[in-house]
């Protein structure tokens, strides 16, 4: 399977950071968080990322153009319309993160892969 389109759920720093390289690299970025407010806040910590990446890759300048690059949503059924890869960046909380599997699991298409980025969480 070729992996293109990338959903990252969870625009916080570390999703931010997960959906800002994962652009960077030339993956089509989605990120999916639970309203605008959030997502704004989230589209607001990328705007330091540029000048850090500027400082580690000899192509840093593309990375003004990633922030551009990324869509931002706050439907999941939209955000992962068309997901090869779900990248979950979520509050580390039993309940949220089992409503959102529950959720996720009828809007993604079946071919998508998930990914948890749980620290304290087993997935299974």
């Amino acid at each position: 399977m070729s992996i293109k389109n990338v959903t990252v759920a969870g625009g916080g720093v570390l999703g931010g950071q997960i959906a800002f390289q994962s652009q960077f690299m030339g993956f089509n970025v989605t990120v999916y968080d639970v309203n605008d407010s959030a997502l704004k806040h989230s589209e607001q910590l990328m705007t330091s990322y540029p000048d850090i990446y500027k400082n580690f890759y000899a192509d840093g300048e593309k990375a003004d153009k990633v922030i551009e690059n990324i869509r931002f949503s706050s439907n999941l059924t939209d955000a992962v319309q068309d997901a090869d890869l779900v990248i979950e960046a979520i509050p580390e909380n039993v309940n949220i993160k089992k409503d959102f599997y529950e959720q996720l699991s009828r809007a993604a298409p079946q071919k998508a892969i998930f990914a948890s980025n749980s620290s304290t969480f087993v997935p299974s």
